[in-house]
């Protein structure tokens, strides 16, 4: 996999970033039980029903020790979808775009931080073709609310609570360390993750997840890019 860029931010800024990234709230380790099955069950009916948000959040990708902290915004509605990557190392606002389309090779757009954009066929390959990282967004599509993913070979462990503790699927190894609290959020979403794969490792840090709230016409939010 190709380096990334050295960036230029100080090493004492990434240790409190990366300290910051660790300090999880650690799940309750309640023996799993036939009833935590049950839930769990429960949990996967619900959790695929969610096909809209806006999530808020932090990330580091670690990549042959040296560590790449970033912001990440996504919005999605429906088959829509918008990530907006904040990267801190040299390469500015990273927009990933998704597109209904027929035309199989134009079904993402990524736009760099100088206004060019490139169409392709996963946003894991524009990534990694025009940025030499990759992180994966298709994955990530039930990653992100604790679920694995359809039709996909999988191996996964809960929690007593009836969470997902532990995901292996698509090569990637996804922990969940810590879910937000029925008051902070009614379903409990995910709140820290980590994901490994080979040599890299991702943390992420959710902030805040929200429902869209405003009704907006889907075209300034997600123009056609045919």
């Amino acid at each position: 996999m190709t380096r990334l860029k050295q960036p230029s931010f100080s090493r004492p800024l990434i240790i409190i970033f990366v300290i910051l990234m660790s300090a999880c709230s650690q799940m309750p380790e309640l023996q799993v039980t036939p009833e935590s099955e049950l839930i769990w069950d429960i949990r996967q009916q619900q959790l695929a029903n969610i096909d809209e948000w806006e999530i808020h959040g932090r990330a580091v990708i670690m990549l042959e020790d040296k560590v790449y902290p970033l912001g990440i915004n996504w919005v999605r509605r429906q088959e829509y979808s918008l990530i907006v990557i904040e990267a801190s190392f040299g390469q500015g606002v990273i927009r990933i775009e998704s597109n209904v389309s027929t035309n199989k090779n134009k079904q993402f757009k990524l736009t760099l931080a100088d206004g060019k954009y490139h169409l392709g066929a996963t946003p894991e390959a524009l990534l990694y073709n025009l940025l030499g990282w990759s992180i994966p967004v298709s994955g990530l599509r039930s990653w992100i609310k604790g679920l694995p993913q359809p039709n996909v070979d999988s191996n996964y462990e809960i929690y007593g609570s009836g969470k997902l503790k532990s995901l292996r699927q698509n090569d990637w190894l996804i922990n969940y360390l810590d879910y937000f609290s029925e008051q902070e959020q009614p379903l409990q979403l995910p709140k820290r993750l980590y994901l490994k794969h080979d040599n890299m490792g991702i943390k992420i840090a959710i902030e805040r997840w929200a429902k869209l709230e405003a009704s907006v016409e889907l075209e300034s939010i997600f123009p056609n890019f045919d």
